[in-house]
């Protein structure tokens, strides 16, 4: 290991320290040293986005998040902080973007089709949430909270059979689903 990736561990490790200890301007100052030896490293742009975040300095935490999976296309974490980030701050199609890009570079991530799903929903646009949440499924078929999702995004494409579907089985694993719901499903279902 060279001195500069020792160096680079340290600054990172002080940095999580300050960070987990809520001394966010001392966190800054440490990952800021990482960028200063190494301007490409993900994992210091990530926790500055994180830093910048909690000090709602929301532009900057989007340039580090950005920063982040640029230099790692594969930091899960730093899509998904970045996507809601942007859905918290009602930028949606900057979101659906993302996430799309976020799903292509990881075509396994169950919870980065998911939250793909979300950010379409949140855009009323449940048959694009339906695909998105069908592909999480396809990865993690036993996630009680992407099969209720599924249900509520089919129910609003009027395929009440597909929803009532993922509402039971949600139900089975474990989620708790609204009875209102549940029942509203099995009238227009016409299996009550």
């Amino acid at each position: 290991k060279t001195a500069q990736e020792a160096s680079i561990e340290e600054l990172l490790r002080k940095g999580t320290v300050f960070y987990d200890a809520g001394e966010i301007d001392k966190a800054i100052d440490e990952f800021k040293g990482v960028l200063e030896i190494d301007s490409k490293e993900p994992e210091a742009h990530y926790n500055l986005g994180n830093a910048y975040a909690d000090k709602e300095m929301f532009s900057d935490a989007i340039i580090m998040y950005k920063k982040a999976v640029e230099n790692n296309p594969k930091f899960v974490d730093a899509y998904l902080n970045l996507s809601t980030l942007y859905l918290d701050m009602d930028l949606i199609d900057e979101a659906i973007t993302l996430c799309k890009q976020a799903v292509t570079a990881n075509l396994n991530d169950a919870f980065l089709c998911f939250h793909l799903g979300e950010a379409y929903t949140l855009n009323l646009q449940y048959k694009e949430a339906i695909e998105a949440y069908n592909n999480a499924m396809s990865i993690n078929p036993m996630d009680p909270e992407t099969q209720y999702r599924l249900a509520e995004s089919y129910y609003e494409t009027e395929q009440f059979d597909m929803a009532l579907k993922h509402a039971t089985q949600a139900e089975e694993l474990g989620y708790i689903t609204d009875p209102e719901f549940i029942s509203d499903l099995k009238k227009k279902a016409g299996t009550e």
